[in-house]
């Protein structure tokens, strides 16, 4: 669905031009001969990039502090 979507897309906003270069026919009833149609397809470009630009960053910072924290002991049997 989404292929058909985005192929209705592509004609509409002109990504995809298709013209018919030659007619087709259907074989012989031996199944023999025949000839595809030709078709001439042109489509669109789509340009991938990068560019510098200035954006605003948050900063993080830390700093020590002295927490108490869990402990365990562990003795030996005697």
């Amino acid at each position: 669905m989404v292929v058909v979507i985005a192929g209705i897309a592509a004609f509409a906003l002109g990504f995809i031009n298709i013209d018919k270069t030659k007619d087709g026919k259907l074989p012989a009833i031996r199944a023999e001969g025949g000839q595809m149609p030709g078709f001439d397809v042109k489509t669109g470009k789509v340009e991938v990039g990068t560019k510098k630009t200035t954006v605003d960053v948050p900063t993080v910072g830390t700093h020590k502090e002295t927490i108490e924290t869990p402990t365990i002991g562990v003795k030996k049997a005697n």
